[in-house]
């Protein structure tokens, strides 16, 4: 079996958000991750969304975890069945994105790795410098997510 997961973020934000989450609010949280979350993760993020259903979730990744792997792939799967947005970070927001998801997924929302720096890096100032190949590992990264989702 699996190891057991105790100090992926994922799972960290699950149990303090319980803590504040109240049945009489909607919630729509957005997550920036470095890599997509992995199976058990997935799976208890799934859960969390089937019981608390006042609660939105957005998720967009820097890479995919293991992505060929079945139950991986089965994971972000059971991530948008539950209601969350699985996405892939880009260099720039997509034209018209913000309007809501388009397609299983909700692929081509906004989600960029400018907007991230921006707002949410302690970067003293300094502006995003995207690395070689940003765009083009996005670009696969989108083919293999809308493979994924089929």
């Amino acid at each position: 079996g699996l190891p057991e997961v105790k100090n992926h973020p994922e799972r960290q934000f699950l149990s303090w958000f319980k803590n504040y989450w109240s049945p009489h609010k909607y919630y729509h949280v957005t997550w920036f991750i470095s890599w997509s979350p992995c199976v058990r993760c997935a799976r208890s993020v799934a859960d969390f969304l089937e019981k608390y259903r006042n609660v939105q979730l957005s998720v967009f990744a820097a890479r995919l975890y293991y992505h060929w792997e079945p139950e991986y792939q089965e994971g972000l799967r059971g991530l948008c069945r539950c209601g969350a947005q699985v996405d892939i970070m880009s260099l720039q927001r997509e034209a018209g994105a913000g309007e809501g998801p388009d397609g299983p997924g909700g692929l081509g929302c906004p989600g960029n790795f400018s907007d991230c720096w921006k707002n949410f890096v302690h970067n003293r100032g300094s502006d995003f410098r995207p690395w070689n190949d940003l765009q083009k590992n996005y670009d696969s990264l989108v083919t293999i997510l809308q493979h994924i989702f089929g």
